[in-house]
């Protein structure tokens, strides 16, 4: 797992570590073969009464000022035990400070977006430089 430094400013997001249940539910998942032995990293996660949910990157590859990636959604509906798994592809414009997923027919469409987004996408483009 990497996990990014920390080092937040008003003007940088970057993911907390990932929390120790979620790495037991991930590790869990990998195990029986429900979620990829990728390197996969912990972007954020959601605690409500009606579900759990994390969210995950992984395969980060620039083209250009496009960061192409896959996106992963860890989920359960509450009270079921069981968790759900999605794999996205998933692209980040980084001059447009916009996120995309592609859907099953290979369109790309906007991914809704939160008032944090444009932060999260300059993050994704900074995993993967412009090489020189």
């Amino acid at each position: 797992m990497i996990t990014p430094t920390v080092g937040h400013s008003s003007s940088q997001w970057v993911p907390e570590e990932e929390p120790p249940n979620w790495y037991e539910v991930r590790q869990e998942l990998m195990s029986t073969n429900r979620f990829t032995d990728s390197a996969w990293i912990y972007v954020e996660s959601l605690q409500s009464e009606k579900v759990l949910a994390a969210e995950y990157l992984a395969d980060v590859n620039r083209i250009s000022d496009t960061v192409n990636f896959n996106g992963a959604l860890i989920m359960r509906r509450l009270p079921s035990p069981e968790w759900v798994v999605r794999i996205f592809p998933m692209r980040a414009l980084c001059g447009k400070g916009l996120l995309q997923r592609q859907d099953p027919r290979g369109v790309w469409k906007d991914y809704p977006g939160r008032t944090d987004t444009f932060k999260k996408v300059n993050w994704i483009c900074s995993l993967a430089p412009f090489e020189s």
